[in-house]
């Protein structure tokens, strides 16, 4: 069951993966410019490695893709991307906030 209240909706994470899965299929059939062959096979490896969804953020030729892996899953994603950069991060019901971290990713 599903609340109306949207932080709920993120910690169910069946439902905001199928979300974001179904929003990509949807973007996805409105024009070939969506996608290519680079942003298809990091989707369907992110897939593969357990991610529920996913999604590019950005425009134009750069940006990010944006991937919901339940936390149990998150090591295997890691090493099927592990020749990309990729930044890690989780939702928090307190709102952004920002880190500032050393090169060693201690905290400051």
């Amino acid at each position: 069951r599903c609340s109306r209240d949207w932080s709920s909706a993120v910690c169910s994470s069946d439902l905001f993966g199928a979300l974001l899965d179904e929003a990509w299929k949807i973007k996805r059939g409105l024009t070939e410019y969506v996608t290519n062959d680079t942003i298809d096979e990091i989707y369907d490896r992110i897939k593969k490695a357990g991610a529920l969804g996913g999604k590019i953020l950005g425009a134009g030729g750069g940006g990010y893709f944006l991937a919901y892996i339940p936390a149990y899953k998150v090591r295997d994603a890691l090493e099927q991307l592990k020749d990309y950069d990729i930044k890690q991060f989780n939702f928090t019901k307190q709102g952004s906030s920002v880190e500032l971290h050393d090169n060693e990713s201690n905290i400051l």
